[in-house]
């Protein structure tokens, strides 16, 4: 997936970690509602009319009996911000460590 490249470049490695960020949440959810042993296995076709209506259940029993996924979103657009801000500076440790050992 790298193409034959032994690593990300700094732009690729910031865009990965700005995209990690988002999708923890996503599958701190997805693993929450797979807690559900009906919701964690294969489901026939001919469930699929009805999907729906447990994933529903599902998540109105998460939403009333579990800890919120995200605590806080009082500084949810300083974060983004911060990270937008981030995305295209130079990865100052990768240069230091290939100047000493190639020097």
């Amino acid at each position: 997936f790298l193409n034959d490249r032994g690593r990300f470049d700094a732009l690729e490695a910031n865009r990965a970690r700005f995209i990690s960020k988002i999708r923890w949440v996503v599958e701190s959810v997805n693993g929450r509602v797979k807690h559900f042993k009906w919701l964690n296995q294969t489901i026939q076709n001919t469930t699929i009319p009805q999907i729906r209506d447990y994933l529903q259940i599902a998540c109105a029993l998460i939403n009333a009996y579990r800890a919120p996924a995200i605590s806080s979103f009082s500084n949810h657009d300083q974060i983004t911000a911060t990270m937008l801000a981030h995305l295209h500076e130079p990865n100052l440790l990768r240069a230091r460590l290939n100047n000493e050992v190639l020097h």
